[in-house]
């Protein structure tokens, strides 16, 4: 499955097929992304508790995000010029008073039917559990990195 083509949900589906082969139970699939060393058990559990709970197909762990699309992210119109990606008709007079949104990471847990039956976790019944930012960083770029590797060193005085 190590290819540039195969997705997460490729290596999932084919997970579920071989675990099924060999005998084995389960409801829930969590998913666990590399780049996200910091996450907790906690946040594991809280997760999987979440979903056991509410009517949804999944639970995807989230920490507030100062970048705002209907405040502070933009992209380029087909002039080149910069334009909120999200506008609102009454524009927020701070980034405090937009809506709030969310940064996910790599910590997903998703209801096995859900992820074979639709072939992605990307439903419109997907709840938030909240992490904190340390927690939470993911690691996708040199800078974040090096954030990871500070954190590492402070996390490991003890």
């Amino acid at each position: 499955m190590a290819t540039d083509n195969a997705t997460t949900i490729d290596v999932i589906l084919h997970a579920i097929k071989k675990l099924e082969q060999m005998d084995y139970k389960f409801n829930v699939i969590v998913n666990l992304d590399v780049t996200v060393p910091f996450l907790r058990m906690k946040d594991v559990k809280g997760s999987v508790d979440l979903l056991n709970r509410k009517k949804c197909d999944a639970v995807f762990a989230v920490y507030k995000q100062h970048l705002n699309p209907y405040y502070n992210i933009v992209e380029k119109n087909s002039n080149g010029f910069l334009k909120i990606v999200k506008p609102l008709k009454n524009k927020p007079k701070s980034r405090q008073l937009s809506p709030v949104v969310y940064q996910m990471n790599g910590l997903h847990v998703i209801r096995k039917e859900i992820i074979v039956k639709t072939k992605t976790w990307y439903t419109s019944k997907v709840l938030p559990f909240e992490i904190p930012i340390e927690t939470g960083l993911m690691i996708d770029t040199p800078f974040e990195f090096q954030i990871a590797k500070n954190m590492f060193k402070i996390f490991n005085r003890d």
